[in-house]
């Protein structure tokens, strides 16, 4: 009896030996079958690890130990609390007062001419706008102020600004009003809340008074183009030195429009453009001027530069607006010269081509 026993319990521990190796060969089968699946998940892993390029590297040069980013920073909106939506940015331009950062202008009025920004289903679906961004603002720069344009009222690519404030220290802001041929007139005060008037909000038409300028049309409104209205379309803007005459590069229109006696009985003159390149062939070649910049003249008068739609061309307009011809009772001496290489641009005059 004891000899039978003692053979069950060597079996027996042969038994569980036997079992414990099977079970070993099974943890190394399952072992090797999921290897392959841990390498990929591996590679997965270093792949999605940030490459060299992508870290931020503190004293790079051009970043002076900032972050760098694509994008750069969004602008706050202060009412909304969000960050500021505008459609389409073609300018910015600063504000005449000296109350903002190194002596400048306190605000930056940014022109979003693009096709236009809808809040709800049940507002206007293309509101273009003005936005004034505080440069003052802490702990960084934000809009304080929309002017919205909802269509058909329009804002395109020109703004500028009076070079004198008036008696009570506001500033007249001039704005072209692109597709209705108009050329807003708002006032502005960098103390002021706001500091553009008239304002409006989302889906308001704008009530600021404007100058009509479809007179600088050569071809009478058709209802098959530029939503039946003359074919004029102001877009950029420039002043001259005493305020008194307005330089309009009108687009559709092919012409340099001068509004003169801004303070008086305002009249219009404009000059075409066609023919103005040598590449032109005839009086079909559309031009499209949407830029102008005015130049003191060594009389005293005001002459623009103005760029237009074609990057190679460039054209120049003098005008003395001097007093000594205004006093003789001449209102205007103004010509137009020849394509873009009869002349070169100062180192002021900065031209943007599309």
């Amino acid at each position: 009896m004891k000899a039978e026993g003692r053979r069950q319990k060597a079996e027996g521990r042969k038994e569980r030996r036997g079992g414990a190796g099977t079970w070993r060969f099974i943890l190394s089968r399952r072992t090797l079958i999921l290897l392959p699946y841990a390498l990929c998940l591996l590679l997965f892993a270093l792949a999605l690890w940030p490459v060299a390029a992508d870290q931020t590297i503190a004293n790079q040069p051009a970043s002076e130990g900032r972050i760098i980013t694509p994008a750069g920073t969004l602008l706050i909106d202060v009412t909304t609390r969000q960050p500021a939506v505008g459609s389409l940015p073609v300018d910015f331009v600063r504000s005449p007062d000296a109350l903002g950062p190194g002596g400048g202008g306190r605000y930056l009025v940014a022109v979003n001419s693009g096709y236009g920004i809808q809040f709800s289903a049940a507002t206007n679906k293309a509101q273009q706008s003005l936005a004034l961004i505080d440069l003052n603002a802490k702990p960084a720069p934000a809009v304080v102020q929309n002017i919205y344009f909802p269509t058909p009222q329009s804002v395109n690519v020109g703004v500028v600004f009076a070079p004198q404030a008036d008696a009570d220290g506001s500033y007249t802001m001039y704005v072209a009003g692109g597709v209705e041929n108009k050329i807003w007139l708002f006032r502005f005060r960098a103390d002021g809340h706001p500091p553009v008037t008239p304002t409006n909000g989302a889906n308001t038409k704008v009530e600021a008074p404007f100058i009509d300028v479809k007179g600088f049309a050569d071809a009478k409104a058709d209802q098959r183009y530029n939503s039946n209205n003359a074919p004029v379309y102001p877009t950029g803007l420039a002043i001259s030195a005493d305020g008194d005459t307005l330089f309009v590069a009108n687009n559709l229109g092919d012409s340099l429009g001068i509004i003169h006696n801004l303070h008086g009985a305002r009249w219009l003159e404009h000059i075409r453009l066609k023919g103005q390149s040598n590449a032109q062939t005839s009086t079909d070649h559309f031009i499209y001027p949407y830029g102008v910049v005015a130049v003191t003249t060594g009389r005293g008068g005001t002459g623009a530069n103005f760029a237009l739609q074609s990057p190679s061309l460039m054209s120049r307009v003098v005008c003395d607006t001097s007093p000594t011809f205004r006093s003789r009772g001449i209102r205007r001496r103004c010509c137009g010269t020849a394509h873009a290489h009869a002349f070169s641009l100062s180192t002021r005059i900065t031209i943007a081509s599309r």
